[in-house]
């Protein structure tokens, strides 16, 4: 099993699902009752997002060995993502039942108590989730991801406190998640920790310097405190990388309308219309600008525009 293990991740690694499924069926045929098969074919094709496959290939698992904590987990979250593209209950029901399963078969087990804790969240019962995620940090205190899904039940209840507490673990284990360091920053941020949200976004985009979605927050925070040269700056650097997203035109444009340099602000309102005609927003902020330069006539219509717009968009 594990070179068989090795050499689906191999194959998983260079983008190869397809060869990655024959081996696997090559092995199926010749051991029809190994559990341990059908539960790699799965993760083949959970990194093929066929969740209906996952689902066939581990009910076949746990037919074999009822016990596979990992399997349960493993269909829970096929089914999980299949009651996110679906409005019947049937799939979510399925999902809790597939958590049940797993914490009778282990009550204490750190990934299924975090399971729990995400569903009890995605139902607003953040008290119950903070309790499910206590239990899985309990059992493992090197998983970031336990920790950072306990601040966010945290942040949710408004305790920034507690919440603060966790994604510094978090951040303490991990450099590869960037969203975590994101959190941490905006739980900063909410706590009026400015030089230290800076600090999260400064070190975790040292690290990635490639993320660009992070480079973008940080422009974002940036206009928040009104550091327009600096929030100009990290907008170039978006847009050099794609010149697609009206919101982040306007946005610099934005900042250079706040330091009266109306020119440049002008064609970033002109190239979020031209991206985005149809968004109300980037009419108003041109019409902003007009103002501020006293060309009230140019203003006026560009508000008239917006309205015009913005009642479509209603209809």
């Amino acid at each position: 099993m594990e070179s068989l293990s090795r050499q689906c991740k191999q194959l998983l690694y260079e983008k190869k699902k397809g060869e990655a499924l024959k081996l696997l069926d090559r092995a199926i045929a010749a051991q029809p009752a190994n559990a341990g098969i059908y539960y790699l074919r799965a993760t083949v094709n959970l990194a093929k997002k066929d969740y209906e496959a996952m689902i066939k290939d581990l009910d076949k698992s746990i037919g074999i060995d009822p016990r596979n904590i990992d399997a349960y987990l493993l269909r829970a979250k096929a089914n999980y993502m299949i009651s996110e593209m679906n409005v019947s209950n049937e799939f979510a029901n399925r999902y809790v039942k597939d958590l049940e399963a797993a914490l009778k078969l282990n009550p204490s087990h750190p990934a299924a108590n975090d399971a729990r804790g995400v569903y009890l969240a995605s139902r607003s019962n953040y008290k119950d989730a903070i309790a499910a995620f206590s239990k899985a940090i309990a059992g493992d205190k090197t998983e970031y991801v336990y920790f950072e899904h306990r601040a966010m039940a945290y942040n949710a209840l408004g305790d920034r406190k507690r919440a603060l507490a966790d994604l510094q673990q978090a951040t303490s284990l991990t450099l590869e998640s960037y969203d975590v360091w994101v959190h941490l920053a905006e739980t900063y941020d909410a706590l009026g920790q400015y030089n230290q949200a800076l600090d999260c976004y400064n070190k975790v985009i040292k690290a990635k310097p490639k993320k660009i979605p992070l480079v973008q927050k940080r422009g974002n925070f940036y206009m928040k405190w009104h550091r327009y040269k600096e929030a100009i700056a990290d907008f170039d650097k978006v847009i050099n990388d794609s010149a697609f997203d009206d919101d982040v035109f306007r946005l610099r444009g934005e900042a250079h309308l706040a330091l009266k340099q109306f020119d440049p602000a002008l064609k970033d309102f002109n190239e979020a219309i031209e991206l985005s005609p149809e968004l109300s927003e980037n009419y108003g902020a041109r019409a902003r600008a007009y103002r501020a330069m006293g060309k009230i006539d140019l203003a006026r219509k560009d508000e008239a525009k917006a309205m015009e717009v913005k009642n479509q968009r209603i209809k």
